[in-house]
């Protein structure tokens, strides 16, 4: 074969081959080409954590069809500053890695959360479509809740004020301070559309290292006799029977009456949890420790919980 005949199958095969590869591949040839398919996205928290203060308005108050014999006023629950001042004496709503894992080198680099995002046809026909998102949480992962106040609203029931406190809101103290809530690694898988695994949210998942709740404090900021709390510095929720690890299974939906939680299992599907709480203090926080508490066989397995506003 001639030089300028090779030339010549070699341009054709070459124009060939780019007329292939122009091609727009579907879904399922590129997972076959690939070995891959879907959609994964990691979202990578900075170390100085994500902040948030909020407002939740009770726009109605506490009504008499609630048990109020006086006179209903709207008011909010305020969690932090709610002003977008993250350096005032209230502590906001935080996500952030856990400090003690990165000092303990047990967790290196940043706080990781991943989405992977799949759509399935269902069946072989195609007739049960669904979009699902699996959602990975590191362990490690802590959830500072913020300072908790009670605040006067100019939010109605008419929706007047909607967005806004009072204008010129009277706060209580403090009736919550900001604890801390520290996640082992936790899967939950979304399902959006069709629901074949039994619900919108399933959370099957095995804590690694339990549940861990830092610095509770529940305060008396108001009445005649005030000033105290409250207080438990730590407890550690995990399952009954040996392992330090916690199991739960829960399935998630929203019903025409509400935001319903079935949970499965909390703890040992036999034996429940177990918690201990340690560092129990009455009254001033610096007050005498009154003792740590064990709470053995905590069975909350079947328990159903609906939540729906009135």
């Amino acid at each position: 074969m001639s030089f300028k005949k090779l030339a010549l199958v070699t341009a054709m095969f070459a124009a060939t081959s780019g007329a292939y590869a122009m091609e727009a591949l579907d879904d399922e040839s590129m997972a076959a080409a690939t070995g891959q398919d879907g959609i994964t996205v990691t979202i990578t928290v900075p170390s100085t954590g994500i902040t948030m203060g909020q407002v939740i308005h009770d726009k109605n108050g506490w009504t008499a069809a609630m048990g109020n014999p006086g006179t209903a006023y709207g008011g909010a629950i305020v969690i932090g500053s709610a002003d977008g001042n993250t350096v005032d004496a209230f502590k906001e709503m935080k996500i952030v890695r856990d400090t003690d894992l990165v000092t303990a080198g047990v967790q290196a680099g940043p706080l990781n959360v991943t989405l992977d995002i799949d759509a399935d046809g269902g069946n072989a026909g195609g007739t049960a479509p669904y979009l699902n998102i699996k959602v990975g949480l590191q362990a490690g992962m802590t959830i500072t809740t913020g300072d908790i106040r009670v605040a006067s609203s100019a939010a109605s029931a008419a929706g007047g004020g909607i967005g806004s406190l009072a204008v010129a809101p009277t706060y209580t103290g403090v009736i919550m301070k900001s604890m801390d809530i520290v996640l082992g690694a936790t899967d939950v898988n979304i399902q959006l559309g069709n629901e074949p695994q039994g619900a919108m949210i399933k959370l099957d998942t095995t804590m690694g290292g339990g549940l861990t709740i830092n610095g509770m404090e529940l305060a008396d900021a108001g009445g005649a006799v005030t000033g105290g709390s409250i207080y438990m510095a730590s407890q550690h929720i995990y399952n009954a029977g040996g392992s330090t690890d916690l199991t739960i299974e829960a399935d998630i939906n929203v019903s025409a009456t509400g935001l319903q939680v079935a949970l499965t299992t909390f703890g040992d599907a036999v034996n429940g949890a177990s918690v201990d709480i340690t560092g129990v203090r009455l009254g001033a926080v610096a007050a005498a420790n009154i003792g740590d508490i064990e709470i053995r066989g905590l069975n909350l397995n079947g328990t159903a919980i609906t939540i729906a506003g009135h």
